[in-house]
């Protein structure tokens, strides 16, 4: 996350290695680390790059690219802002 003067000088990324999924369930985990859902063996990870965030207070939207499996796609996410790290 980098925190600018303002919203706009701002902007959140993510990658998540998805070599980590674990829902609990081994044949679960298998099947979304599989060719058919996640790719873990050719995409090890997910990714979002934030390309706007807007709104005031606590409520913010967060507009930005996710990928998922080498497929890129607009993606909009509501999020909180509680309080600056100490």
């Amino acid at each position: 996350m980098t925190v600018g003067s303002d919203l706009a000088s701002s902007a959140v990324s993510a990658d998540v290695d998805l070599a980590t999924v674990d829902t609990g369930n081994a044949d679960r985990d298998g099947h979304l680390k599989a060719a058919d859902f996640f790719n873990v063996e050719r995409n090890p990870t997910m990714s979002f790059r934030s390309s706007a965030i807007s709104g005031g207070g606590e409520d913010y939207e967060l507009v930005g690219d996710l990928t998922i499996n080498g497929v890129t796609h607009p993606t909009s996410l509501e999020v909180e802002f509680l309080s600056p790290a100490a």
